[in-house]
């Protein structure tokens, strides 16, 4: 791959280590630590079993692209509540996930062509969607 595909996802490697600071930090902030909270590994999981453009698409143009309905209903319940420090916190969190869908836009294709998958994107991104939803669905029945 070119340069400038390893220098845009080392940048989303980064800002994704910058969300998980913030929220740890914003947690202790409001005295919850993060031993206190059930972590869940499955969507992890799963995602280390499929090929890593499934896992880069469903990431990027699935679960990232369609997170911000929630996050601006999260970010104006911050507001309406005066904590302006989440609030914050979810403005970066969006602006790092709309970069983070332009770059699977930008390279999602590229790495298709590569791969050999001549679908179409949105073919891809539904058959991407339809991997997320099936594990979703399975890690709500076993809970």
């Amino acid at each position: 791959m070119p340069w400038e595909f390893y220098l845009d996802l080392s940048r989303h490697l980064w800002d994704e280590v910058r969300h998980s600071t913030m929220g740890e930090t914003r947690l202790r902030e409001l005295g919850v630590e993060l031993t206190e909270i059930p972590h869940m590994t499955a969507n992890y999981d799963w995602r280390q079993r499929v090929d890593p453009l499934m896992r880069y698409t469903t990431l990027t143009l699935v679960i990232e692209a369609a997170s911000f309905p929630k996050k601006n209903e999260s970010y104006r319940n911050h507001l309406a509540a005066g904590d302006m420090r989440s609030a914050q916190a979810l403005l970066y969190d969006v602006t790092d996930e709309t970069m983070h869908v332009q770059y699977g836009s930008k390279w999602v294709p590229e790495l298709m062509k590569r791969a050999g998958i001549s679908v179409p994107l949105e073919q891809y991104i539904e058959q991407c969607r339809q991997r997320n939803d099936i594990e979703q669905r399975k890690m709500k029945v076993g809970a």
